[in-house]
């Protein structure tokens, strides 16, 4: 599936973890539910970076975290999952704040919350935790609710809105492509992703 990118266009993203990376001692993306995961981050010396849904869909909560670095929300920390209807399901994990309920139908590039540390995260590590799963309908929408339930995690991309204005002054909206790097042995370097455009 092709998904909004959860954040602002503007803010400059790297990674932490992504899709099937080499093995090494922080990589915690070895389970089939989180193997085709990204942990995105934003710089850590400014605002946690505000989250925006990547599909339209029905959303489940679970929100009760408020310690960090730790085994709430079953690793998870304070989540947001949203359901669409096209059978898949889009986690968003380790949440400082969310501004979404239970139920409620939201659009893609609504306000879902704020970047965190919640759940396991690793010290000072505040980042989101994203992955895409299929095949929700059949088990049902009360089953994958559940904390912690997740199915295996499936490769997507990223579809990023800018506004441009015509000589008209009428609004559109543009893709473009999104790169995401991460630290390797002090370098920057453009990670390999299969979930990225």
């Amino acid at each position: 599936p092709e998904i909004v990118f959860p954040f602002d266009s503007n803010s400059i993203v790297t990674c932490d973890q992504g899709p099937h990376m080499p093995c090494e001692e922080s990589h915690s993306h070895a389970y089939y539910n989180a193997i085709d995961a990204l942990d995105l981050r934003t710089s850590h010396s400014g605002e946690p970076g505000k989250i925006y849904a990547g599909s339209a869909g029905i959303v489940s909560v679970f929100d009760s975290c408020l310690t960090e670095n730790d085994d709430c929300g079953a690793g998870f920390g304070n989540q947001v999952k949203v359901f669409s209807r096209d059978n898949t399901f889009i986690l968003y994990a380790h949440l400082d704040r969310v501004f979404v309920k239970n139920g409620q139908q939201i659009k893609a590039g609504d306000l879902i919350g704020l970047e965190g540390n919640t759940g396991l995260t690793g010290k000072e590590n505040r980042h989101l935790h994203l992955s895409v799963h299929s095949g929700w309908k059949a088990m049902g929408l009360e089953y994958w609710s559940q904390t912690g339930f997740l199915s295996r995690s499936i490769p997507f991309q990223f579809k990023v809105r800018d506004q441009v204005f015509d000589s008209f002054g009428i609004q559109t909206l543009s893709t473009k492509t999104i790169k995401c790097i991460r630290k390797f042995n002090s370098h920057f370097m453009d990670a390999a992703l299969r979930g990225l455009l």
